[in-house]
């Protein structure tokens, strides 16, 4: 007799598939035109609403805040009255700031805390691109008092941070679309080493990652990354309607669950 005994094979287990969902932040910045109402090309065509936040880098339009006019066009364009859209001032912002706040609800310099991720939101153009007086009082009541943040993002119009900076300063003709000066419209000697830069490397060494974007480039550079050895990072990006090239913006992806930012400079017409 034989006897002859059959097994199946056991059901495989089914492994649940973890997904980290994560959404988009954008920064946008010098989206000017050399006349009143008008944008560089495309600006006017983003789905702004796909962000979760907007970030501003200044000089928005012509002379965004000279009349009614020129700021609710801008308002209609960019939502600047919503609270997740962040507006760092620009030099062809600042004509009524009291008009801005009445729009945005905001001083021109901010901190701001989502979903895992600090801002502090800085005004360049005032006191000849130093963060003195009640902006930095803001800069180290929120450095001092951080500590649930994955990350800390520091915005500016101005790349404040090249002048100052041996690696950095070389780098202005090339980048920065104004030259270093005394003007007012210039990139003026300032503090951001002698007031800011330890504050930051001492968060980024607790674990922090700082990040800070400017926004006033785009005439000679479509772009801008520097890393220090601290892992301190500097980003800059900007339109420029006399280079066509230049239609970038820096897309940011957070994955929330992770504390995990990413970034890529995408063109306008790819968003």
């Amino acid at each position: 007799m034989f006897l002859f005994a059959s097994c199946e094979k056991d059901n495989p287990i089914e492994v649940p598939v973890v997904t980290h969902p994560s959404v988009k932040l954008l920064h946008i910045s010098h989206t000017r035109d050399a006349i009143a109402t008008s944008l560089s090309p495309g600006v006017d065509q983003i789905d702004y609403s796909k962000y979760e936040l907007v970030m501003l880098g200044g000089d928005l339009l012509f002379n965004t805040s000279i009349n009614s006019t020129e700021l609710d066009y801008a308002n209609s364009i960019f939502n600047l009255s919503d609270i997740n859209t962040l507006w760092s001032i620009g030099n062809h912002d600042d004509d009524n700031l009291s008009m801005v706040q009445a729009v945005t609800g905001r001083d021109p310099h901010y901190a701001y805390h989502k979903d895992g991720i600090t801002y502090i939101v800085l005004d360049s153009e005032s006191d000849n691109c130093n963060i003195i007086n009640d902006q930095l009082t803001l800069f180290n009541n929120v450095v001092d008092t951080i500590q649930v943040s994955s990350h800390l993002i520091v915005m500016t119009h101005k790349l404040i941070w090249m002048d100052g900076n041996s690696n950095l300063e070389p780098l202005v003709p090339t980048t920065s679309n104004v030259q270093l000066g005394t003007l007012p419209w210039q990139l003026n000697p300032n503090n951001f080493y002698d007031d800011l830069y330890w504050e930051l490397l001492d968060l980024q060494n607790s674990g922090i990652q700082v990040i800070c974007i400017a926004g006033d480039i785009g005439l000679f550079a479509t772009e801008f990354e520097y890393r220090f050895n601290s892992g301190i990072q500097f980003l800059a990006s900007g339109l420029h309607y006399q280079n066509p090239l230049s239609a970038k913006v820096l897309v940011f992806e957070h994955t929330k669950s992770k504390g995990l930012l990413t970034w890529e400079y995408v063109n306008i017409d790819d968003l």
